[in-house]
């Protein structure tokens, strides 16, 4: 029961963090132009440059986010296609998503993947363990890493650093905007 109900607090917490994600991108002049008014006269056009910043850098996170999610669902869905997984292509598409998640996106993707193999092919668990580590181990030493620093101008090891804190203190919402947020808290010590 207690587990269901962490589950359900996950699903929960993911849908309000998607729901106004979107409501941001159809209308961020709204929330833009609502800042703005809460800010001193003197000092409004100074924060239009510095929300400008922050949204240049949240869009860079997600262009990084989602080519980092396309290469785990591609290579995951064809690493399995290649052992011989017949859902090769629901576990990729799973694992792509899951990917969200930095860090922790692996060993969510693992269960269903193990569950499937042990039932179609027990002989090639240990192969499909390797391929979702070895592939979740490019993406976030290699790939991740060097998108972000390249586009985000974000040190990994900020990007390590904001995970810890915020997932001590936000739980499994804090890991999953980590990244973002600790963009936006480097894009304001800049300013």
């Amino acid at each position: 029961l207690p587990l269901l109900g962490g589950v359900a607090s996950v699903l929960l917490s993911t849908f309000i963090v998607v729901f106004v994600c979107i409501y941001i991108i159809i209308e961020p002049d709204t929330y833009t132009r609502g800042i703005i008014s809460l800010t001193p006269l003197w000092y409004r056009d100074r924060m239009h440059l510095i929300l400008e910043r922050i949204d240049e850098t949240i869009r860079a996170w997600i262009r990084v986010t989602a080519v980092c999610m396309l290469f785990i669902g591609v290579s995951t869905g064809i690493g399995l296609a290649l052992v011989g997984v017949e859902q090769w292509l629901a576990l990729g598409v799973l694992a792509g998503l899951l990917s969200f998640v930095p860090n922790f996106g692996m060993i969510l993707t693992l269960v269903p993947a193990i569950a499937v193999t042990i039932v179609q092919a027990p002989n090639a668990v240990f192969v499909v363990i390797a391929i979702i580590v070895i592939v979740s181990f490019l993406q976030a030493q290699v790939i991740g890493p060097y998108l972000t620093s390249e586009t985000m101008n974000l040190p990994p090891v900020l990007i390590l650093v904001g995970q810890i804190i915020l997932g001590v203190f936000f739980g499994f919402l804090g890991l999953m905007l980590a990244v973002p947020l600790t963009a936006i808290v480097v894009v304001l010590v800049q300013e």
